[in-house]
């Protein structure tokens, strides 16, 4: 088995296949449907704190786009100033460009180990 994968089946596949059959174990009838429910919950919750950043950041990046647009057509030749003009403007307003899309990053291995569960039974 490739390492990466190992890893990944390691610290996230099986995990959440364990809660999994954990949660359908402890349910009253063993209903499979709910504890899938229950889990998808519980992950969710957890990733709400890397989600929420992400929205912020994205709002805040929204607050800022006039901003940029401005500086773009005034400094419509020059990309080493739009550049510079963006990056004072990220200071100045504490901005972080890629503060939308790294949190959700941390999103994906997790709901690919879900599916992976779900599809495979690992």
């Amino acid at each position: 088995m490739n390492p990466i994968i190992a890893i990944f089946y390691e610290l996230l596949a099986r995990p959440l296949y364990n809660a999994l059959i954990f949660l359908a174990d402890v349910i009253p009838g063993g209903y499979l449907s709910i504890a899938i429910i229950i889990l998808t919950l519980v992950i969710r919750i957890i990733l709400l704190g890397p989600a929420a950043a992400a929205i912020r950041s994205q709002r805040a990046m929204q607050v800022v786009t006039p901003e940029l647009d401005k500086i773009k057509k005034q400094y419509a030749g020059d990309q080493q100033k739009i550049a510079n003009e963006t990056m004072l403007l990220f200071k100045k307003h504490k901005v972080n460009p890629f503060g939308g899309c790294l949190p959700i990053l941390i999103h994906l291995p997790i709901l690919w180990a879900f599916f992976w569960v779900l599809k495979l039974g690992v």
